[in-house]
């Protein structure tokens, strides 16, 4: 049987609170850092007018007017919020209740996706987008290096 021998009471110590405020800030700092990234990915797809998963977003048939894809009003662009984001959840809503039908499509509309679809990997750029900051947020909050 091996033991652990403790050579210094104050590394421990100090192995502990990194340790604490590591798990804090992957349970509270990261999901919100998650939230603020995904707002500012889904106001790109608006931006750039086209999927996360790539492809632009099909163009209104027959044209029924001049103003950019689903922003006639803009409450579908402006109505997205981080809503819960702590232990490691991280809830994105949305005002408008007609999201779905241009998230999913239906048998009249096509569909014109904000966010990921659910259950397929996450597109390239919304990953390397979390993790840029994700590993800015480790490193300003949790690291000490």
């Amino acid at each position: 049987m091996s033991s652990l021998e403790l050579t210094s009471s104050k590394s421990v110590v100090s192995l502990l609170v990194d340790l604490r405020r590591a798990v804090l800030w992957a349970e509270n700092t990261a999901p919100k850092v998650i939230g603020e990234a995904s707002l500012d990915l889904i106001d790109n797809q608006f931006t750039m007018r086209s999927a996360p998963q790539g492809g632009r977003w099909k163009k209104r048939v027959p044209p029924t007017g001049t103003w950019p894809l689903l922003q006639k009003t803009g409450k579908l662009r402006a109505g997205w919020r981080v809503g819960a984001a702590v232990r490691l959840r991280v809830d994105v809503t949305q005002s408008q209740f007609y999201w779905r039908f241009l998230q999913g499509g239906t048998r009249i509309m096509v569909a014109r996706r904000m966010l990921p679809m659910h259950g397929k990997p996450l597109p390239p750029r919304w990953a390397r987008a979390y993790k840029e900051d994700l590993d800015a947020s480790w490193r300003q909050n949790v690291s000490r290096t």
